[in-house]
């Protein structure tokens, strides 16, 4: 958040979907969506950004990220696992996100 308002919208999406900076650190990165389940930032696959990601399942049919926007939606945060396909390894590995509601 501190980066974010001392930097912009716009500095700050990109610096959160740049692979080589400061918010991408092995598997932990900050991605954002909104509150309609778009990614606006994504530092894994910038292919990512600007998809709509609330009907999104894993492989195992659960809408993470729609249960991200609906926890946000009631005011929270909120931690998720889910089960998504590491292009690095192969193969699926469960995975945990933080998540904060924002309004900036």
């Amino acid at each position: 958040m501190v980066f974010y308002k001392a930097n912009g919208r716009g500095v700050a999406l990109a610096e959160f979907t740049n692979r080589e900076g400061r918010f991408f650190q092995d598997e932990r990165y900050i991605f954002v969506v909104d509150f309609n389940g778009a990614m606006l930032a994504h530092p894994v696959n910038e292919k990512y950004v600007g998809k709509d990601f609330y009907r999104i399942k894993d492989s195992d049919g659960k809408s993470f990220i729609k249960e991200i926007v609906d926890a946000a939606g009631n005011g929270g945060s909120c931690w998720v696992e889910y089960k998504w396909f590491n292009p690095a390894t192969k193969k699926e590995q469960l995975k945990t996100v933080y998540f904060e509601k924002s309004i900036i």
